[in-house]
């Protein structure tokens, strides 16, 4: 009895450890990435895509394993693949790998990630289902508890990295720190792997695919696609609309995960009469509810019910799923078309949604996926005392549905009469509206305003929203150009509503990461075709190109990268910083963008300046509503304090930096630092 109870704690230990290492390496590999492709939220959807996909091998291989090979084969195989994976130590991904500016990211993305953690995710991946089976073997009788354990082994690395890892770790120690973590499991995989290849072969006829009915494959395959449906489209959408933090992903990821522990843990836990009456209030929510401010609830009561919505439909879908779960023996295979459920869902939201549609329909489609799916699983389960109340219940779903659709057709020729330019990309999704009654035209990413022009001719030509003549820019701008021609470096594109400051005999070097914004900068907003400034466009990421670049000698270099969607943190670190100067005059200054909602960016800078011996000053301008000029902060950093004198630039304040405030660098740059609250 004891020795049963070691093993069965012995591969308790390892399903978590290996699970935990799994979803450690999510973050850890996207964090390394991240910077190279502009900081853009697009890349957590694009990793998640690849981690799906590797699951499903990990989950194809295992099975195939169980099935055509003896346990003495299965035994010696994942021996030497796990040799091979040893070899592969310590994790890292070779800065060969960096764009040069004109791959496509996606398939950048996922080339360099096949290349570089391909072998040791797959045997992770491989994990769950192949110790659950050979535990059976060992007699374990309950080995969807153990799916359960694995699940929870994922949430405790989503969390721990955020709050444990990230703040007090540097990505180089992050990585060293995995890798020994990854070869004390690949020994507790090979001990266990040893003891199940001396174990019996043990196939029962009811092994053969035959046995599964295809309506019941069919269902598994469904409730595993709909929820990952859901968290991808739902991850992009707050990433993209309220919350400008990349690892803002983890939340709704780990309330997927927990639905999965939860579901598969013990019955009680998902209770058909608890969660079928909230699945309609959910659905609304979801499909209805604004993801950005709204005029009736604060930001973080929004964001609390649409997480708890999901919540409801990533329990239904997986309690459902739970319920269908097959006998043992067809483990692997019920692993596998959930891996595959889940690999759908990650390649509609992350490569058909965005080549298909030209605005963000696969939210309101998973929704809408999510809720009649379970719906229609539940109801013929249920028992009901007369045949007119399920006739109801039938006639109710039919209607909702049906009104759904048409509110969200209504919604979107509402918007269509609206937007005059509607596309979408891998960076996101660009619209330009006309406003008459308010005199403007605006360019949105996602809900984000990245630019207003005034309509009014003989106004057209002024800047407005963050750039006004009092903005710290603006005062820069102007102080500057009294010095005469200015060499300007501009980070960010927008609109271009900076180059209203250009003048004959001046260079604007703008840096822009996304192609399909510099058309509509040129033929939509007239402030390019209005300044009288030189220009040139550098298409790419603005780190990646300095670095390639030699010295620009700009006397003023503007970076406008950081208001929404996910912050380039690499823009920002100790490392940027000294690139930057290499690329400015002697008395030339730098002038850094920090309005956020959510972040505290002055201390960023100002911790950075100090440290590389710079002066910085803040500015805070309220803005001006006659003009739409909104409130902005800046803040202006210069090698010496004479700069300041200027009478444009003395009203910008020092900065207080908290005590014990650690600079970022590339391998330390903890968001929830700066995280205001």
């Amino acid at each position: 009895m004891s020795s049963f109870r070691t093993l069965t704690l012995l591969y308790g230990l390892t399903l978590l450890l290996g699970a935990f290492l799994l979803f450690l390496v999510q973050p850890l590999s996207g964090k390394m990435i991240l910077p190279w492709f502009g900081g853009s939220s697009a890349v957590w959807t694009t990793c998640l895509l690849f981690f799906q996909g590797m699951l499903l091998l990990g989950y194809l291989y295992a099975h195939a394993l169980l099935r055509w090979l003896s346990p003495r084969g299965q035994s010696v195989l994942h021996l030497l693949l796990a040799l091979v994976a040893l070899g592969m130590l310590p994790l890292s991904i070779a800065n060969d790998w960096k764009p040069s500016g004109d791959e496509d990211p996606l398939r950048h993305i996922l080339s360099l990630l096949t290349a570089n953690i391909a072998l040791p995710y797959l045997l992770l991946a491989a994990n769950s289902p192949l110790l659950q089976a050979w535990s059976v073997r060992h007699g374990q009788t309950q080995p969807y508890r153990l799916f359960a354990l694995s699940n929870a082994g994922s949430l405790l690395a989503l969390l721990a990295y955020p709050l444990l890892l990230e703040p007090w770790l540097t990505l180089p120690q992050q990585y060293s720190l995995w890798s020994a973590l990854f070869a004390l499991y690949l020994l507790l995989c090979a001990f266990l792997a040893i003891l199940a290849g001396r174990l019996p072969q043990h196939r029962p006829a009811a092994m053969q695919l035959t046995a599964v009915r295809w309506s019941q494959a069919g269902l598994w395959l469904a409730l595993s696609m709909a929820p990952s449906l859901l968290l991808l489209a739902l991850t992009r959408s707050l990433t993209t609309d309220i919350a400008p933090v990349p690892l803002l992903w983890i939340v709704p990821l780990a309330l997927y995960l927990l639905s999965f522990i939860l579901a598969f843990d013990h019955p009680r836990w998902y209770k058909r009469t608890l969660f079928f009456p909230l699945l309609f209030p959910a659905f609304w929510v979801l499909l209805h509810l604004p993801v950005a401010r709204n005029g009736f609830l604060a930001l973080p009561a929004t964001l609390l019910l649409l997480l708890l919505a999901a919540t409801v439909l990533f329990m239904s879908c997986h309690g459902e799923l739970a319920r269908l779960r097959p006998a043992p023996e067809h483990l692997t295979l019920f692993y596998l078309l959930i891996a595959l459920g889940g690999a759908l869902g990650g390649l509609t939201a992350a490569v058909l949604a965005p080549t298909l549609f030209n605005d963000a329909y696969e939210l309101p489609i998973a929704v809408v996926f999510c809720t009649f799916l379970a719906a229609l699983v539940i109801l013929p389960q249920r028992t009901f005392s007369a045949p007119w109340v399920q006739k109801t219940l039938y006639g109710g779903i039919l209607l909702t549905l049906m009104v759904a659709v048409g509110q969200s057709v209504a919604d979107w020729r509402i918007k269509q009469d609206k937007v005059t330019v509607l596309q979408r990309n891998f960076y996101g999704i660009l619209s330009v509206y006309d406003s008459p009654e308010q005199g403007v035209r605006k360019l949105l990413h996602g809900r984000i305003i990245h630019g207003v022009q005034l309509l009014e001719a003989a106004k057209s030509h002024l800047p407005t929203t963050y750039y006004s003549q009092n903005s710290g820019v603006g005062r820069l701008l102007t102080a500057k150009g009294e010095q005469g021609p200015l060499r300007v470096g501009l980070v960010g594109l927008g609109i271009a509503s900076l180059a209203a400051y250009g003048r004959s005999g001046d260079l604007y070097r703008f840096y822009e990461l996304d192609p399909d914004l510099v058309p509509l900068a040129r033929n939509r907003f007239s402030h390019l075709r209005q300044s009288p400034a030189q220009q040139e466009m550098v298409l790419g990421d603005a780190r990646l190109q300095l670095e390639r670049e030699t010295a620009n000698r700009f006397d003023v270099l503007v970076l406008d990268a950081f208001t929404g969607d996910a912050i380039p943190v690499h823009l920002l670190t100790l490392e940027a910083l000294a690139l930057y100067g290499q690329h400015l005059q002697e008395d030339g200054l730098l002038a850094v963008h920090v309005s956020n909602r959510y972040l505290e960016l002055s201390w960023v800078v100002a911790a950075a300046a100090r440290h590389l011996g710079w002066q910085a000053r803040f500015f805070d301008d309220p803005g001006d509503a006659t003009i739409f000029a909104v409130r902005s902060k800046w803040v202006v950093l210069a090698r010496q304090s004479a700069p300041f004198a200027h009478d444009r630039l003395s009203v910008g304040m020092p900065i207080a930096v908290p005590a014990g405030f650690r600079p970022w660098d590339d391998h330390f740059a903890p968001l929830l630092s700066v995280l205001l609250r």
